[in-house]
């Protein structure tokens, strides 16, 4: 995972890329399950407003804002957990290394699931690999 997270140092390095955006897809159709990860990573302040990207009219999930509207609260501990187990393993990664969610997600029909926007900021993902890696902090940020 070192290497392969340093590459994509090394490539928003090359590119002069701030910003590296991406996709975390997750396998529901569930509107419930949809709003219960967008609260779950607003509680998390993984959304944040200088961030925020919502989907078009066309991707948006029916009855998700019903559900939105269902967890205004802080998630209840069960509902945390509940949320954080339909986090897939590679989004998990992303949010691991710094990554914001962009906002609501988008739903694709198709495919029947929904696409949450992530946006990693190159200083994020700098300090978690120093952190993680003991790198060198000017190892990944030169240009």
């Amino acid at each position: 995972m070192l290497w392969l997270w340093k590459g994509i140092a090394d490539y928003m390095n090359s590119s002069k890329a701030q910003y590296l955006f991406g996709c975390g897809t997750i396998k529901t159709a569930n509107p419930r399950e949809a709003a219960l990860l967008y609260k779950y990573f607003l509680d998390d302040k993984r959304i944040v407003p200088e961030f925020l990207c919502p989907p078009t009219v066309a991707f948006t999930m029916p009855e998700l804002d019903l559900w939105i509207q269902k967890f205004k609260n802080p998630l209840t501990e069960a509902e945390t957990e509940e949320a954080s187990k339909l986090v897939p393993p590679l989004l998990r990664t992303y949010l691991k290394v710094g990554c914001y969610i962009g906002g609501e997600p988008a739903w694709d029909e198709e495919f029947q699931c929904i696409d949450f926007l992530t946006i990693l900021n190159k200083e994020a993902l700098n300090k978690s690999l120093w952190k993680k890696y003991k790198l060198d902090s000017d190892s990944s940020t030169d240009s």
